[in-house]
């Protein structure tokens, strides 16, 4: 996962996924930080190997870098999806043990 800032608070995060094709996910926004969602842009590129995807993505790694593009923290990569904050977990409470029928 390749994820790219420039200074006008535009992103583009470009990913390789793990299937038959070998997509390529790019997306990119017209501003805000990469867990906005206005202005956001995908697109899906399929590969008949997994090489010719890292030789692409690494191709438009270079170009955005020379657009002035800054390698950033990606905002999702730190983000879990379903967990509860251990805050939450104490205010819930204990739960009771099942009962055993008889």
């Amino acid at each position: 996962m390749v994820y790219l800032e420039n200074p006008d608070g535009q992103f583009w995060r470009c990913n390789l996924t793990k299937s038959p094709k070998h997509p390529v996910i790019v997306a990119t926004s017209n501003g805000g930080r990469g867990t906005d969602t206005r202005g956001k842009e995908w697109k899906r590129y399929d590969f008949k190997t997994e090489a010719l995807a890292k030789t692409y993505i690494q191709t438009l790694t270079k170009g955005k870098l020379k657009a002035g593009y800054k390698k950033a923290a990606d905002p999702l990569k730190n983000k879990s999806r379903g967990s509860v904050s251990p805050a939450r977990k104490k205010s819930r409470g204990s739960v009771s043990p099942a009962r055993k029928k008889s």
